[in-house]
């Protein structure tokens, strides 16, 4: 597996994402990951201080994605909530981890 992009998920890109969405969490439907993370993309953000972050592989395929939030906590001061980690179940995948995390760590710096 060659490296990850690890990018915010635009609002074109939701219908893409889906595949990923149901692969882990076969339940859902891409009307409710739609109404889940449309608040979320890029365009809609400028409301909160968060999002979606998707790591692609080198053919643009969403392999793994993570939601975050920047908050304030009264004993830590600013904190960055990673949530709804999805990652696809695939040769190098723990390879996908480790490059979330790291991208998980840069943002939190």
């Amino acid at each position: 597996m060659g490296p990850l992009v690890l990018r915010p998920l635009e609002q074109e890109r939701i219908r893409q994402a889906f595949p990923l969405v149901q692969a882990v969490l076969p339940g859902t439907t891409l009307a409710r990951w739609t109404e889940f993370a449309r608040p979320l993309a890029t365009e809609q953000r400028g409301r909160t201080a968060g999002g979606i972050m998707a790591a692609e592989n080198q053919s643009g395929y969403i392999v793994g994605m993570f939601t975050h939030q920047t908050r304030e906590e009264l004993a830590s001061g600013r904190t960055l909530a990673i949530g709804n980690l999805l990652i696809a179940d695939f040769p190098g995948r723990d390879q996908a981890i480790g490059h979330l995390i790291d991208g998980m760590e840069v943002m939190a710096n």
